[in-house]
């Protein structure tokens, strides 16, 4: 499966990378395809031009056998992803899409 991590970033030391590297590392493990914010997101982005790059990310369509589909089947939610106005929008989003989202230790 395809994952995208979503959880706090803005006011937490260097961005809460820890946080999503572990998350990204043990998915992985499991057998996961995985993406981070941090992958695209620089840390001179601001909270707005970060939020275009995810949601445009988070809501990219692949096409498969003619079909259109989301690029991820599902979101791992770090924990107090619920205290993250972004992460928070994410899942809205990502649910709004047809996007399965539920905690990091479900998709374990």
């Amino acid at each position: 499966m395809r994952l995208y991590v979503s959880g706090p970033v803005t006011g937490r030391p260097d961005g809460n990378r820890a946080a999503f590297e572990e998350a990204r590392a043990a998915l992985e493990v499991a057998g996961h395809d995985v993406f981070v914010p941090h992958d695209l997101v620089l840390e001179s982005d601001t909270h707005e031009t970060a939020m275009l790059i995810c949601l445009n990310e988070l809501t990219g369509r692949d096409f498969f056998r003619g079909q259109v589909q989301p690029r991820f089947n599902g979101v791992a939610l770090l924990d107090w992803w619920h205290v993250s106005k972004g992460a928070c929008v994410e899942r809205d989003v990502a649910e709004a899409c047809g996007i399965e989202c539920r905690p990091l230790r479900d998709w374990l």
